[in-house]
């Protein structure tokens, strides 16, 4: 159990309730990619301020997603390219959203760079290799292991996004 300060156990409650505001499904997600990369940081010997980072970012990571349109997030086939672009500013929405009153690198750099990938393929940024905090790397890997468990992807895109997650760790 982690032991915290009451300012942190405070902050810790108020983001909680933001990221329950989140559809069901979606929060959903964001717990579970939040327990595994709290797990994921234990087994990496992470210190109980790193794990609880790990685990508010991860539960924090897709928070912009409130201020997209469900009609867009929610839609049942292909997106436009005008809506890919609405969903790809998330990040940068729920970075700009929580930089107020956050000011934990790790939490922000998981809202931030989650969608970043490892051959600079990813947004908002195109970061590559080591410019991606390591933080991050262990949320994408979670994630990208939920979306596959939970079979949100195409079936042609699940080894795929595996084998991506995976190369970003031992890469």
């Amino acid at each position: 159990m982690l032991h915290l300060p009451m300012e942190e156990n405070l902050l810790d409650e108020r983001l909680g309730r933001l990221a329950s505001l989140q559809p069901l499904d979606r929060l959903q997600h964001s717990r579970n990619v939040a327990g595994l990369s709290a797990t994921l940081a234990g087994l990496m010997d992470c210190n109980e301020d790193q794990i609880r980072k790990m685990y508010l970012g991860g539960l924090l990571h897709d928070i912009g997603k409130q201020f997209i349109a469900s009609s867009v997030l929610d839609k049942p086939g292909k997106l436009t390219q005008e809506e890919f672009e609405q969903v790809q500013r998330h990040p940068w929405i729920g970075y700009v959203h929580l930089y107020r009153f956050v000011s934990d690198s790790t939490i922000l750099n998981t809202v931030l760079y989650h969608h970043e990938r490892w051959n600079g393929s990813g947004y908002p940024h195109g970061l590559v290799h080591d410019e991606i905090p390591l933080e991050v790397l262990f949320t994408q890997l979670v994630e990208d292991g939920c979306l596959v468990r939970n079979r949100q992807e195409k079936p042609s895109n699940k080894a795929l996004a595996l084998q991506k997650s995976t190369g970003i760790v031992a890469g």
